[in-house]
């Protein structure tokens, strides 16, 4: 049987031993979870969500008399909806007379394409315009002009040949009297050889025969010029053609050069009329309505507001200086509304959009800031369908900067104070 003290000796080492057993499973249960737990770090900001994001100004750069106020002060209105018109008297006159040249100028495009290919002039439609019934009368005429001029042409061709066909009948003649006087020639010097002929019949008769020949060598000029003349008026026709062709090419060039000039001029007066009507940039309400119907803008005159009510909230932390090298944009952001506690939002989602570039100064309390802007996400955007956010309410932010471990905690004084010491010379 074991005496009491060593009984008593063997239960204190089993508790020591328990004891030390807890001890090193509870140091390696804290060990692993201070390396494997992770805890977000992040930098604490707090702000206000903005109104001036809201505020549209409607403006006008040149200003002029009120046509049309389409809008009263408190009215609901959508995305480009109408406002106000401004007085465009004399631009829709520009306009009225550019499209009336225009008009002219197509319809004179349309003539000259006619004349280039030579065909006929597009059939006539009921609405026609005056423009295009006018140059196709011009087209008409001009057809008319040159098919008389053509005409004229072929009439003198027409007369050339039948003067030629004269000729030819005359020289057939005078070839028949020529043989009969050639023939008589030969028979009177055979007489006269035999001294029955006299001298004078024989003279008489060899006049005649050069006389034949003189007139068969006018005949063959005159043929010639003829046939010289034919080839002239069949080039002065085929040129009249080439001519007209030519000159709708030059023109139909000019004409399409005016109508680029007035579609620019157009554009441009368009545009112009175009900038003489404000129209809502944003669906929201109308506020501060300065003008009325008949008055007159002046130049940058502030009309009206409009508040948007479609536009998501703008929220702007304030950063303190130490913590500017933690955020960047992009960084996820988690926001508080405690204004809104008790509608158990929970945390709200955003992402930071924009950081000012330089420390700003509160003018009340002098204290240095930088200016962070966040952005709802899309999510959150949905969860606060229905919650009404006003302009100045307080916002807590949590710019989310990354994760580390507790044991990275732990020992990150001792690696900043080795890598200190590393350093130092």
């Amino acid at each position: 049987m074991m005496p009491a003290r060593d009984l008593r000796g063997l239960r204190a080492r089993g508790a020591l031993a328990l004891g030390l057993g807890g001890c090193l499973v509870l140091a390696v249960g804290v060990f692993g979870w201070a390396a494997r737990a992770v805890i977000i770090g992040a930098v604490v900001a707090t702000g206000e969500i903005d109104a001036t994001p809201a505020r549209h100004s409607i403006q006008h750069p040149l200003g002029g008399p009120v046509a049309i106020l389409a809008v009263q002060d408190g009215q609901a209105v959508a995305a480009g909806d109408l406002l106000l018109r401004l007085e465009s008297t004399a631009i829709d006159g520009e306009l009225d007379l550019i499209d009336a040249q225009d008009r002219e100028a197509r319809a004179r495009q349309i003539r000259l394409e006619a004349e280039r290919d030579g065909t006929p002039f597009p059939p006539a439609a009921p609405d026609e315009p005056a423009a295009v019934a006018a140059q196709r009368a011009l087209f008409a005429a001009r057809a008319e002009t040159l098919a008389r001029q053509r005409g004229q042409l072929a009439e003198r061709r027409r007369q050339a040949r039948a003067e030629i066909a004269g000729l030819v009948r005359q020289r057939a003649a005078l070839a028949r009297e020529g043989d009969l006087v050639r023939g008589a020639l030969s028979t009177q010097q055979s007489l006269l050889e035999q001294g029955l002929a006299l001298n004078a019949q024989v003279a008489a008769l060899a006049r005649d025969d050069a006389r034949i020949e003189g007139q068969q060598a006018a005949f063959d000029a005159r043929e010639a010029q003829l046939r010289g003349q034919i080839a002239e008026i069949a080039q002065q026709a085929d040129t009249l053609v080439a001519t007209r062709r030519e000159e709708a090419e030059r023109d139909l060039a000019d004409t399409g050069l005016r109508r680029v000039e007035l579609t620019a001029r157009r554009g441009a007066l368009v545009a112009q009329r175009n900038g003489m009507e404000l129209r809502a940039p944003v669906a929201g309400v109308v506020h501060g309505l300065a003008i009325g119907a008949g008055s007159v803008l002046r130049p940058a005159q502030e009309a009206m507001q409009i508040l948007a009510q479609t536009a998501p909230p703008a929220i702007r932390l304030r950063l303190r200086p130490d913590d500017i090298d933690h955020v960047a944009v992009g960084q996820a952001v988690q926001l508080r509304l405690p204004a809104l506690a008790s509608r158990h939002l929970g945390d709200l989602l955003g992402v930071v959009r924009g950081v000012s570039a330089a420390a700003l100064v509160d003018e009340r309390s002098g204290q240095r800031f930088f200016q962070v802007d966040v952005a709802l996400t899309p999510e959150t955007g949905e969860r606060l369908t229905g919650v009404s956010l006003t302009p100045g309410m307080a916002v807590q932010g949590y710019i989310v900067t990354g994760a580390r471990t507790p044991l990275d905690y732990l020992l990150s004084p001792l690696r900043d104070h080795m890598d200190r010491a590393m350093r130092e010379p």
